[in-house]
């Protein structure tokens, strides 16, 4: 229950300031002997009165605690060095920040720091698009935080900015695309990407549709973006969106219909950016608002297709994303940035195989030539890629007793041949046993099984300039 207003009739007028609240709180004999806290912990109390508004104050899940009290803050530390030494936990994930004070977080990692407790991940949920009050609660934690602590731990905010951005480019037609380079905490506030997590879904997303939706259509265009573009922050998947929606409408209705598992196409964007994105020092967006770099357009429109160069990643080259979110075919002449190499004749190759060609050349006015399907995306790498896209999800469909059968996922049309490899026991040596075709992404290996030994299989792909990549390895018995 919230009190908004309390209306007296002989001074006519509210007087929801005089309201005066009081808890009767006790936690004060817990099982565990530890943790005791009463109503002075939670607002109000003797030392902080409030009519219990807005969003520091309200009592949207019951008395909040009152962070401010020392005893309330110490035990609230004593309890995640407790969840750290006792349970293992290495990340925190703090929900609805905007409800209780940045010093707090700032004086909790001073403290574990102090005692040698520097988590991976730090991150807050502010459930808002407003990107300078994201932004403003990191450099607020920061700025309680010491030096020393600011060195070991980088306090992150989840991008719901750049999220919803990218729900409408997939879901609402109308909506112009290039907003999304406009969208992120970064590129809004110039906050680094150390300090904030991209995503695409949640849990809290259940409407059926607006801002509190999940996305509908096609989302893996929006996981494209964010795990090809690391300056925005770092990326997570939520795991509906790689595992499947369960089918049940009537206990889950906001879920979206239709959607197949994105497991495949995720690994395989994981895979570029582990190859050629990550490290990456710059993103230069081609196609965006006011953009110096010509573009020519015989199918599609700007407005519906997000196109940018990373610089400085993994392997050293330059890299060429394209998202079209148009229901028609992208026909564009791009302008791109001539660095590291890149000049007219310049080749890249489309290492995941959705575009019509194989590989775009650099013309004379500085531009390649991409041809993408509607609702696709594809990745151009300058020169012969260094690394194929490795099959991914290599499957033991069945071991009888004189035959194995498997099955996997080709990444890309691109690679030369594939290799199906055995060893047999964890410290034999690989073998050549096969060379599928192409077209094939299945394969049985007739085989005398012999009890008490273990066999492995991968399969490799090799491209056009004989380098290689392996897919996950699978095993029986």
């Amino acid at each position: 229950m919230r009190i908004y207003g309390i209306w007296s009739g002989p001074r006519n007028t509210d007087i929801i300031n005089d309201l005066v609240c009081q808890s009767y709180t006790d936690f004060s004999s817990l099982p565990s002997g530890q943790g005791s806290m009463n109503w002075a912990n939670f607002k109000p109390n003797l030392d902080n009165s409030t009519g219990l508004t807005g969003d520091w104050d309200n009592p949207y899940f019951f008395y909040d605690y009152d962070q401010y009290e020392n005893d309330t803050k110490q035990k609230l530390i004593d309890w995640t060095k407790w969840n750290w030494e006792n349970v293992g936990v290495r990340g925190l994930r703090m929900d609805a920040v905007k409800h209780f004070t940045p010093e707090f977080v700032g004086d909790m990692l001073d403290s574990l720091h102090a005692r040698g407790m520097d988590p991976g991940l730090v991150v807050g949920e502010w459930f808002s698009s407003n990107t300078t009050e994201l932004s403003g609660w990191v450099n607020n934690v920061l700025n309680y935080m010491q030096p020393a602590t600011k060195i070991a731990i980088s306090p992150r905010i989840f991008d719901f900015s750049l999220r919803d951005n990218l729900r409408q480019s997939c879901d609402n037609p109308g909506f112009d695309v290039r907003n999304v380079f406009q969208g992120s905490i970064v590129d809004a506030s110039g906050l680094s990407g150390f300090n904030v997590v991209t995503f695409l879904n949640n849990h809290d997303f259940r409407d059926k549709s607006g801002s509190n939706s999940l996305v509908h259509y096609d989302p893996i265009l929006g996981y494209a973006y964010l795990l090809t573009n690391n300056k925005v922050g770092l990326p997570c998947v939520f795991y509906p969106d790689y595992y499947g929606y369960p089918d049940n409408a009537a206990t889950y209705p906001y879920f979206p219909a239709g959607l197949s598992p994105l497991k495949n196409e995720i690994n395989k964007l994981i895979q570029l950016n582990s190859t050629y994105i990550f490290g990456s020092t710059s993103v230069e967006y081609l196609n965006r608002f006011s953009t110096p770099y010509s573009a020519n357009y015989t199918s599609g429109s700007a407005d519906k297709a997000l196109i940018y160069q990373v610089s400085g990643g993994a392997s050293g080259k330059e890299v060429i994303v394209a998202i079209n979110f148009s229901g028609s075919t992208l026909k564009v002449d791009q302008g791109i940035k001539l660095v590291n190499g890149l000049a007219a004749g310049s080749e890249l190759y489309d290492i995941v195989g959705n575009s019509a060609w194989d590989y775009a050349v650099v013309n004379e006015s500085n531009q390649i030539y991409i041809d993408l399907p509607p609702r696709s995306w594809s990745v151009w790498v300058q020169s012969k890629p260094l690394k194929p896209l490795a099959p991914s999800s290599l499957n033991l469909v069945s071991a009888g007793s004189n035959k194995v059968s498997l099955s996997w996922t080709d990444n890309s049309p691109n690679e030369s041949k594939f290799i199906l490899e055995r060893k047999i026991n964890a410290g034999g040596k690989w073998i050549k046993i096969a060379s599928p075709a192409r077209d094939h992404e299945n394969y049985t290996n007739k085989i005398k099984i012999i009890q008490g030994t273990k066999y492995f299989y991968r399969i490799r792909a090799v491209n056009a300039a004989g380098s290689s990549g392996n897919s996950n390895e699978v095993s029986f018995p």
